[in-house]
């Protein structure tokens, strides 16, 4: 639950609340972005009967590695196309880790589940391809996963990718 003081004003992550709508007398606009736990707003989305736009893109995952580049965006567009006057500044809680996730495998294990005879330059140029980093040794290899790829984080996921490549 979203709260101003102790007044509920919306369910986080699905639906917003009327009193916060905006509308052709609103004068003042706030822009807010905020990163959900997916799997708890499709719980809540389904405790409540809920199915929004909103619930749905946020438990499919989010890139949370462009949200202060898309409130800028928003801001901007608020400024050409609505005649608004936009405020310098950020408000910002909480922090979200930026660094690419390590996730590591092996050439045996992802040859094993493709059946394929894949060598450590095959992998080296699909994961190039995605831009993904990539340290080598022997058999054993780690993958530095972007946080754009935010579905990426064991090595199932690896072979997942290796495979589409």
């Amino acid at each position: 639950m979203i709260t101003v003081g102790d007044k509920p004003v919306a369910l986080a992550g699905v639906m917003g609340g009327r009193d916060t709508e905006i509308d052709d007398t609103s004068k003042n606009v706030v822009l807010g972005a905020a990163i959900f736990d997916g799997t708890s707003i499709r719980k809540t989305s389904g405790r409540f009967n809920l199915c929004t736009e909103s619930s749905s893109r946020i438990e499919k995952g989010v890139n949370y590695a462009t949200v202060l580049g898309a409130l800028d965006i928003a801001a901007a567009m608020l400024t050409e196309l609505a005649g608004g006057a936009t405020l310098a500044g950020r408000v910002v809680a909480g922090n979200l880790p930026t660094e690419p996730t390590q996730v590591s495998s092996s050439l045996s294990y992802v040859n094993a589940r493709l059946g394929t005879d894949l060598t450590a330059d095959d992998i080296k140029d699909i994961f190039k391809k995605l831009g993904f980093g990539l340290e080598i040794s022997g058999d054993n290899f780690t993958v530095s996963v972007p946080r754009r790829r935010w579905d990426i984080s064991i090595q199932v996921d690896l072979v997942e990718e290796i495979a589409r490549i």
